[in-house]
């Protein structure tokens, strides 16, 4: 069983900024997120034995952590580089505005949902798809009954296409919710559960 996480809320999430690859630490309202998704996995895992994978960016991995601390059970959290957020280049730590004045239409000459993927020096599709396939290859290994992924926003989206086997513009404009996490089952489904 496969539990995947976005981090918490971050200062830069507050200031209206696009992260990428920049970081920022989490807010009080990041962190009591992060304690609160770790109660609620603790209510479904009960005492199976869990790893943590996380991204190594400073806001997943201090979610992470947090987690970790929640659970009941010895947690081993693995930082994991194919687990980071989407390189956005010149765009990283830049507001929608910035980027609409510096590169006017670049977002919008796009299909929905893909101007990520268009940053200058940034990282393609293709390329982002690749590396969380292999991290899923590799995970499929590991014999943990439990697996909790703690990621991104765009990766979170990556890997759930990828689990579900969705195509492109699928997989792109998946939702991104703030209060909830996602179980990937065996079969291929992914489900929504929200954290009040």
């Amino acid at each position: 069983m496969i539990y995947l996480v976005r981090h918490g809320q971050t200062e830069m999430n507050l200031q209206g900024r696009i992260q990428g690859q920049g970081d920022a630490p989490l807010t009080e309202a990041g962190r009591t997120l992060a304690s609160k998704i770790g109660q609620k996995l603790t209510e479904d895992i009960s005492n199976s034995k869990t790893c943590i994978f996380t991204s190594p960016l400073g806001r997943a991995a201090q979610t992470a952590a947090i987690i970790a601390d929640t659970l009941h059970n010895a947690a081993s959290v693995i930082e994991d580089e194919r687990l980071a957020e989407v390189n956005l280049g010149e765009w990283d730590g830049l507001t929608i505005a910035d980027i609409d004045q510096g590169w006017p239409n670049a977002r919008t000459a796009t299909p929905p949902g893909e101007w990520f993927f268009h940053a200058p020096n940034g990282e393609s599709f293709e390329s982002f798809r690749q590396r969380n396939a292999a991290f899923l290859r590799d995970l499929a290994s590991n014999d943990a009954p439990i697996k909790v992924l703690v990621t991104h926003g765009i990766s979170g989206r990556v890997l759930r296409g990828l689990h579900a086997g969705l195509g492109r513009q699928e997989t792109v404009n998946l939702p991104v919710p703030n209060e909830a996490f996602f179980i990937l089952s065996d079969d291929g489904s992914v489900r929504e559960i929200a954290v009040t």
